[in-house]
């Protein structure tokens, strides 16, 4: 079955699967020969007491937005997939079905390997309607590190407005704009305030908006803004650790002190907000 599919691929062709945490991890080559990421997880979901299978597809090779904390900030080329390269990646790794022993009560399409939808909007967007039609019932999850463009919005809820199943996510790591700017310093980015109001204009009394943050060491994190910002009935809030890597290191990324974490979530639990968070 892996060499069917291998010798089977139109647009990309496999390299390498290795094991990663909860899953696996593929690095696909384009015909032009540019690298490509999708993984494959099994999560157990302890806050939705659910079973699921988590598939993520790149958007580009490397990346235009230049985060100090990814790893495509140094490749030296960036490129935007197209949709038939995004499709491919989704549709490889769902036929490999690697959990299929595994009782999965939600699978969901992740866009978030390499690349920000924010700048891949068409590829993106014309993606998730041909796998809509090829699979039932997945949910797709768009990821942006905050990318100033308004057209993803306008262009996903056209998608959504064809009954797709779509929730949308911030990368925000830090509540305070010039420290985003830092963070992520080739593009112009969202502010807190302005992604506020994509959220208004986003919630449709379903599907809520995820806000996460890798609280990193001297960087703020505002309980009080979040408060003020964003409505706790619009939006979830997803906090992580930092992921150690040679590009974190290389950049002195450090996690918070755990205590000031927990005060973190603790001001926000308080103010009726829900969060995924795991003591380390």
């Amino acid at each position: 079955k892996f060499l069917f599919f291998y010798f089977n691929m139109k647009y990309l062709r496999l390299v390498e699967k290795k094991e990663i945490r909860k899953g696996f991890g593929y690095v696909f080559r384009t015909f032009d020969g540019r690298p490509v990421l999708s993984t494959s997880n099994f999560l157990e979901d302890s806050f939705e007491k659910q079973n699921k299978w988590k598939i993520g597809v790149s958007l580009s090779t490397g990346c235009d937005v230049g985060c100090i904390y990814c790893f495509t900030r140094n490749l030296d080329f960036y490129r935007p997939l197209s949709v038939e390269e995004i499709v491919e990646q989704a549709s490889f790794v769902y036929d490999q079905n690697n959990f299929s022993d595994k009782q999965i009560d939600e699978v969901k399409i992740e866009m978030k390997e390499m690349g920000d939808p924010a700048l891949n909007v068409d590829g993106v967007c014309g993606a998730i309607r041909i796998l809509n039609d090829k699979f039932l019932n997945l949910l797709y999850v768009v990821s942006s590190s905050g990318v100033k463009n308004y057209s993803l919005f306008e262009e996903l809820k056209k998608v959504r407005d064809e009954d797709i199943e779509i929730r949308l996510q911030f990368s925000c790591h830090t509540t305070d704009n010039e420290q985003r700017r830092i963070l992520s310093p080739r593009l112009d980015m969202f502010s807190l305030e302005e992604i506020s109001e994509v959220v208004e204009n986003w919630y449709d009394e379903n599907q809520k908006v995820t806000l996460n943050f890798v609280p990193f060491k001297k960087f703020e994190l505002s309980s009080s803004k979040i408060v003020d910002l964003f409505d706790p009935k619009k939006v979830f809030i997803k906090i992580s650790y930092v992921d150690f890597h040679d590009f974190v290191k290389k950049e002195g990324l450090l996690d918070k002190e755990i205590h000031q974490i927990q005060d973190f979530v603790e001001s926000l639990r308080n103010s009726g907000f829900n969060l995924a968070y795991r003591n380390k």
